[in-house]
This record gives C-alpha cells, structure tokens and sequence, in this order.
C-alpha cells in the first residue's frame, strides 16, 4: 500500500512539472541575461564648435550637434538667431551656450513646427525694458510661440531674467500654443537663478520659472522629473513653472524650491491659473519654496483654478503659505491648492480629486475684505472651493 501511495505522489510531482510549458534554467545560465540597451541616435548633425558655425547651420535648416560651449558674442543680435523648423533638432552632447544675452529669445519658431532641445546647459541674461515686435511675453529660448509640439530634455538653465514694463517674462518661453491633440514635453530639465518683473501696476504682468501661460489648446504640456530653483518675482500669475494655463498640463515627479512672490494675485509653486481647461494633473510633486501673494491666491501647487478638472496625487507642500493683503482682498490659501471655482452651468459635472496629498508649511493670511467674508479661505489642503454640482473628493 505504501508503495502504491508513493508511486502516485512521484505521478502527481510529473504531471505538474510537465504541464510547464518548455521550463527551463539555462535562461539563469551565465551570458544569456543582457542589459537593456540605449536606442541608437541615427540623426544626421551639422557639428559646430563657435556661434558663426551655429548661425550658418541654424539658418540652413540644419541639425546641430555642439562640439564646444558656444560663447554668444559682447553684441548679441536683438533678433532671434535662426528658425526652428518641423523636425528639427539640437543636441548640446554635453555642451551649451554660455554668456548668452538676449533682450528677446534666442530662436523664431515656425508656425506648425515640431522641435526636440536636449543635453544642453544654458547660462543667459534676457533683459527687457519695453515691447519689442509687439510681442509682449518673453523667455530665453522663445518668446510667444503658436502652433508647436517640442522635446526638451535634459536643459538645464541658469538665467537673471529682467523685465521692468508691461508683459511677462519667464525662463524658457514666454508663451506656447500648442498644436491640438498632442503632447510637448519637458524632460530632466532645471532652471535656477532669478526670474524678475519688478512692474508692479495693477495688471496681468507675469514672471514664471518655465513658461509663461499657455494659450487654449486641446494639446498639452507634459512636465517630468523637472526643477525650479529660481526665486520668481512678478505682479500677477506667477510660478516655479507655468503662469496663466489655457491647456492641458500634466506634471509628474517635479519639484519647487524656489520662492515665490506676486505683488498682486495668484501666486504658487507649479501652475499659477487655469480657466476652461479638461485637465491639469499633478503626481508625484513637492514645493519647498515660500510662496507669497500681496493680495489672494496662493498655494504650493495651484493657487486658482476655475471650470478646470484638477487632480493632485501624492503631492507635498512644505513651503510657507502667505499674504500681507497690501494689495486688494484676501482669500485663497492652501498649502496645495489656493482656490477652486466651478462655475460653468453648461457643461457637467467637474471632478476634482486630491489623493495622498500632504500639506507642512504654514498657511495664513491677513484678514479678509468683507467683500469675501462668505468665503475667505484658508486650508491646509484647498482654501475653499465653490462647486456647482461638481465632485470634490480626498482620499488617504
């Protein structure tokens, strides 16, 4: 009997490994694990090594890979240096662009254009006193640009950008429409230094650590394991990363550790405003920066969003939240989001959803105008959110 029960058991154990299709351990065998490899750039460069060689390339439409820093000269063009076009590309292979001074940005950009900037590092001055061609938002590498799709990846910029008049001034763009339906990236990029407007009148005058605004578009811009380090002054719609937001924006593992002052209103680590738009998402961020408004809104990641889709997943604050309400009321503080509005009747509902956020600055403000007493908001997450049948939610 005992044999026959060990029989079976041996039966059993046989039938089990046979029913392992082709089970193997010569895969384990040393020299048959390989390391993933690197995609190989087939991209055709023009190489050059001084700002003459870069010109003539540019401005044949060429590819550019960078042989040397390229020093820009004493007296830098006021007009951009070339036109990016569709497919272009520039490749710093571990170069960059040094003593860059600009009173506009380096590079046109063509209408309809798709453009990658990667492996540079970009030291610049981008000094502004009045508009220039009517283009009143200006950044180091383009000013207010229509109609694109970009890579930028791995740029790392230290600029003191200036801008003493109306309009606004940021690190990369001043402003971007993106071309509907599809993404433009920024990649492991920095900007550090400072990023000034010192126009203090009561208007929309801007100052952003990437980019000023965006204007409405079905297309997006996608932020991803990128830094501000600049502290950013300006008088209304200013941030570490993007001002004034008309599409849709998502921002994934990205930090702020510059500080951030509005004279006037909304003031925030990463997006400053966005109105009407289908989503602006964030995962993954951290502001450490304090953030300040002379008036209302203010807030680590978003300081007002109105009719927009907002989401924030495992997002930290640990900046100080502040205003001294020198300039207007005061309402809209909130470690994460300053400010929600829904307002919009026509279309349904909104969803907006914070998830694992967490919030260990200081959050105060001044006491509020009695226009705003219903309502002055102040939070460790949201400062206060109107919802017009929309959904609010908050989850660990």
């Amino acid at each position: 009997m005992k044999a026959k029960k060990l029989i079976a058991l041996l039966l059993t154990v046989m039938m089990i490994v046979s029913a392992i299709p082709a089970l193997s351990f010569s895969a384990f065998a040393e020299g048959e694990i390989t390391e993933p490899t690197t995609p190989t750039d087939t991209t055709t460069y023009t190489e050059v090594a001084d700002y003459d060689a870069l010109v003539t390339a540019l401005t044949a439409k060429q590819n550019v890979k960078l042989t040397a820093d390229i020093t820009f000269p004493a007296t830098a063009p006021e007009a951009a240096i070339a036109e990016l076009w569709d497919g272009a590309v520039i490749n710093g292979n571990d170069f960059g662009f040094k003593g860059v001074t600009l009173t506009r940005g380096m590079f046109t950009v063509a209408d309809g254009a798709h453009f990658t900037i990667k492996n540079l590092d970009i030291d610049a001055t981008l000094t502004f006193f009045d508009y220039y061609d009517n283009v009143d938002r200006f950044g180091v590498l383009g000013d207010n640009i229509a109609n694109v799709s970009f890579n930028i990846e791995n740029v790392n910029l230290n600029v003191v950008a200036t801008m003493a008049n109306t309009g606004g001034i940021a690190g990369f763009f001043g402003a971007i429409t993106p071309i509907d339906g599809t993404k433009s990236y920024f990649s492991d990029c920095t900007v550090s230094g400072t990023i000034t407007n010192t126009y203090t009148a009561s208007n929309h005058y801007w100052a952003n650590g990437f980019i000023g605004g965006t204007r409405a578009s079905t297309g997006e811009i996608v932020f991803e394991r990128c830094v501000n380090n600049a502290d950013v002054k300006g008088s209304r719609h200013t941030s570490g990363f993007t001002g004034e937001t008309y599409s849709n924006v998502s921002l994934t593992n990205c930090v702020n550790n510059g500080d951030i002052y509005a004279y006037q209103r909304y003031a925030s680590g990463f997006v400053s405003y966005t109105s009407g738009v289908e989503s602006v998402s964030f995962t993954g961020c951290v502001n450490t920066g304090a953030v300040r408004a002379g008036a209302n809104h203010a807030a680590g990641i978003l300081a007002f969003g109105v009719d927009t889709a907002v989401s924030a997943d495992s997002c930290v604050n640990t900046g100080e939240i502040s205003t001294a309400a020198t300039n207007g009321a005061s309402l809209g503080f909130g470690g994460i989001v300053g400010g929600l509005q829904m307002r919009d009747t026509t279309d349904s509902a909104i969803s907006l959803s914070f998830d694992g956020c967490r919030n260990y600055g200081a959050v105060s403000m001044a006491t509020s105008d009695t226009t705003y007493n219903s309502y002055p908001g102040v939070g460790g997450i949201v400062g206060y959110a109107l919802l017009n049948g929309d959904t609010l939610s908050f989850n660990r």
